[in-house]
Parts: C-alpha cells; structure tokens; sequence
C-alpha cells in the first residue's frame, strides 16, 4: 500500500468514527432515560414498550406471547433471535413453565441477552448490539 492511500485510509476511517458517535450517544440517550451512563432493566422495559416491541409479537393480544406468535412475526429474523438471544430463549424466559410470555418475563430475558457482564445495567459497550437490533431493518423493527 502507498503511503498517501493509507494516510486517506485511517483519515476516512477516523471521519467516520467521529461522525457515529453523536448518533451512537443520541441514541444511547433514548434509551438512558436517568442521563446517569447505564441503562436499567426498567428503562430497558420502557424503550421496549414505547417500541411497542411485545405487542408486535402478541398478534391475538392476550398479553401472553405463545412461541408459534413469535416465530410467526419474526419470520426470517427468528433466526437471528435465535443468534442474539440462544435459540433455547423462550424456555427461558418462560419462568413459570406455562408456555407462555408475558411482558414482564419476555423484556427481562431480552435484557439479560444483552447484560453481558450480569450488573443489572447496560453500559455504552453493551447497547452497541441493542442499538443493532432496534434500527431499522433490525430484529425489533418488525414493520420490516
């Protein structure tokens, strides 16, 4: 590689770096509700709920999510659920083992995916994968 390319190269990668992160911080503040750097479980819960990311799934609304809802809504991101959050999540999530949801349960298996270091709060480095599968196009924009 020339020197003049790589000198273009880590420049345009710098620009860019630097044009993402008030947008990363932008959104990151959606979701840190208090300004206080972490996300709680609640503001997770909340995010989520504003999204309307349950009741998407819920199609016969009954405020119980049934694994075959699920899979029907997700269609062929069920796969990258799958990735994200283990492909044995709704077992776990199903805490009382009645084979089905509720909101509670489903927000709080979803946030646990994503509490990677298990502190009951998502920090910057982990909404990176939240902020993913909430755009557009990603695993919870299910208009798509």
């Amino acid at each position: 590689m020339t020197r003049p390319y790589k000198t273009w190269l880590v420049a345009s990668g710098l620009a860019l770096c630097l044009c993402a992160t008030p947008a990363f911080a932008a959104e990151y503040g959606k979701w840190d509700l208090d300004g206080d750097g972490f996300i709680t479980s609640k503001e997770y819960s909340d995010r989520f709920d504003e999204m309307n990311v349950f009741g998407g799934l819920d199609t016969n609304k009954d405020e119980a999510l049934e694994k075959s809802e699920m899979q029907s809504v997700l269609g062929e991101k069920a796969d990258s659920f799958g990735q994200r959050h283990g492909e044995d999540f709704f077992e776990r999530a199903d805490k009382n083992n009645n084979n089905k949801l509720t909101r509670e349960e489903f927000n709080n298996a979803a946030f646990m995916s994503y509490d990677m270091d298990k502190s009951a709060s998502l920090d910057q480095a982990e909404f990176g994968p939240v902020g993913q599968d909430a755009r557009e196009g990603g695993i919870y924009d299910l208009e798509s």
